[in-house]
């Protein structure tokens, strides 16, 4: 199953799938299913991709208008 995770979702989130759990006893509609999110950080990153998270830390620092 895909799921399409909202932008900004912090680590250990649940998020509930309204619908898409076990069908219900007896032909009845299906529950809910609940999806806790595990955010993994890489342990190794490219020269490139640290420069990349330094430029996204600087803009994210700089006041916006």
């Amino acid at each position: 199953m895909k799921i399409r995770i909202p932008a900004g979702t912090q680590n250990g989130r649940m998020l509930r799938l309204k619908g898409k759990g076990l069908p219900g006893r007896d032909g009845g509609a299906a529950g809910d299913q609940l999806v806790r999110t595990k955010v993994v950080v890489p342990s190794q990153i490219s020269e490139r991709e640290r420069e990349l998270y330094s430029e996204l830390a600087r803009i994210e620092k700089t006041p916006t208008a």
